[in-house]
């Protein structure tokens, strides 16, 4: 009889065991199904983030950032509150993956919207510094210009082209980070393509300011007429060449005509 009883004892705190077992799991898998859910609240708190980030600007980016800080600062703290329930369970490691590369991804993005628009504001400050050039060089190519024709102006002369070597090594500097920022931002392209056009001027003024330089009268009428003089003879020889092209093409249409001639004999008929 006492064995009986010491059997039916051990059976019932067997069966305990089972029920406080399955007791302490349930919970275990009610925090898991809740970690899930929360989990993935997240993710698509950072989906929705990413949508704000193609076409924002300045403020719009700067509070997508605050958001993904928020978010981020709030997944860590619910995430070491949950680590019991979360470790060693794969459907919640295979969230915690996704939500690793989204942020990462939004991240990436923000970065780079933040790099296209601080290239867009460099081009715009380098076009607008090179646009207003033009007056400028003008001004300046006809103020070397008077100066060259006195000698006592030759002094000041070598100071106003000491300036524009200056301003022209500013005027390189803005072109070098339009290029670079054109590189970076495909859509700047077509403005590029004027700026380059009005870079190209500014350095052919400049080319012509450097090599400005005070002459008297009579030096400035020799290279006149020796220019004059240079390009009659380029005229010279382009019209001898042509000369000879035309010789050359009136010859071989001689020849054409012989050989044609001589063809239509050979067609009369022989007796």
């Amino acid at each position: 009889m006492g064995r009986m009883t010491g059997f039916l004892w051990l059976l019932c705190l067997m069966l305990g065991c089972t029920q406080l077992h399955a007791q302490l799991q349930e919970p275990d898998e009610y925090a898991a199904i809740d970690a899930r859910i929360r989990l993935n609240q997240f993710v698509d708190e950072l989906r929705q983030l990413s949508g704000n980030i193609a076409d924002g600007g300045e403020n719009e980016l700067r509070k997508t950032e605050q958001e993904l800080e928020s978010i981020d600062v709030r997944w860590n703290v619910y995430y070491q509150m949950q680590m019991g329930a979360i470790d060693d369970n794969d459907s919640i490691s295979k969230i915690i993956a996704e939500y690793a590369l989204l942020k990462q991804t939004v991240g990436d993005s923000i970065n780079g919207r933040k790099r296209k628009l601080e290239m867009t504001a460099n081009f715009s400050r380098a076009e607008r510094f090179i646009d207003s050039q033009d007056s400028v060089y003008q001004k300046l190519y006809t103020t070397v210009t008077q100066m060259s024709l006195v000698q006592a102006t030759a002094s000041q002369l070598e100071t106003e082209k000491g300036k524009e070597a200056l301003l022209f090594v500013e005027v390189s500097d803005n072109y070098a980070r339009a290029v670079a920022a054109a590189a970076a931002v495909p859509s700047l392209k077509p403005r590029m393509d004027k700026v380059e056009e009005k870079y190209i001027a500014l350095k052919i003024l400049s080319q012509k300011i450097q090599a400005t330089e005070y002459k008297p009268w009579f030096q400035r009428i020799k290279d006149y007429l020796l220019g004059l003089a240079a390009v009659a003879i380029v005229l010279m020889f382009l019209n001898m060449i042509q000369s000879k092209i035309k010789a050359v093409k009136e010859v071989r249409k001689n020849a054409k005509k012989y050989r044609d001639l001589l063809n239509k004999d050979d067609d009369y008929p022989c007796i």
